[in-house]
């Protein structure tokens, strides 16, 4: 391993992608008389299946808890969103064919379709901004993923991603595996990521116990 502490900017967390939670607020507010509840204590695989409502495109409304978002191509994990939160805005049945949404237990989720929300944004004074407030920062994760996956060789993606589990709170990483975490979002094979991890862990680049990311110690070296 290079020791030369020169990190790659392969992934940086950036502050200008925060969820605007006031204009998803203000969304899920205008929306939520006119939808649905999900019953999250069963099994929704899909929520976002048309199947399961008439066809009709639906919008998922995230009021408490957390979903997760798949990928369909190799089930990968592209994000694990917390309330509150809303998915379906796009429209297209691209987007439709594209992810898969699964509610964690207990979640208060709610569905409606995606003409009657759009009608409401139309006829309701400032939702329109808070509609693309919501789609900018949507967006901007989708190329932030894209940007930590294309074109990245194996080590770079699970830098990427440690950098960003080092985002979340340590009592939520607590509760994660490093491995799993990269594994899931990414298409690398277990081998590979453990033995990254463990060059990382003897350079003493990151504190991993017990198979949780305790801490990121130093810039990762710009070699594999």
């Amino acid at each position: 391993m290079n020791a030369d502490n020169e990190i790659i900017q392969i992934y940086q967390p950036d502050t200008s992608i925060a969820k605007p939670v006031q204009a998803v607020e203000n969304l899920i507010a205008l929306f939520l008389p006119h939808a649905n509840k999900v019953d999250t204590q069963l099994d929704v695989n899909d929520l976002m299946n048309p199947a399961k409502y008439d066809d009709k495109l639906p919008v998922v409304l995230l009021l408490s808890g957390e979903i997760v978002v798949y990928r369909k191509a190799g089930d990968l994990l592209f994000a694990w969103p917390n309330a509150p939160y809303l998915f379906g805005l796009e429209g297209s049945h691209f987007r439709y064919e594209t992810y898969r949404l699964k509610a964690t237990k207990g979640s208060e989720v709610f569905i409606l379709g995606r003409e009657e929300a759009i009608d409401l944004v139309q006829h309701h004074d400032g939702a329109l901004r808070d509609l693309l407030e919501h789609q900018t920062w949507l967006y901007d994760i989708m190329s932030s993923r894209d940007n930590l996956l294309i074109n990245k060789n194996s080590y770079q993606i699970v830098c990427g991603l440690l950098l960003e589990l080092y985002q979340y709170p340590l009592e939520k990483r607590l509760k994660m595996s490093v491995a799993n975490y990269i594994l899931d979002r990414s298409n690398l094979a277990r081998s590979g990521v453990m033995k990254i991890l463990a060059a990382l862990r003897v350079g003493e680049f990151v504190d991993i116990q017990r198979g949780k990311l305790i801490k990121v110690l130093k810039k990762f070296p710009s070699d594999y």
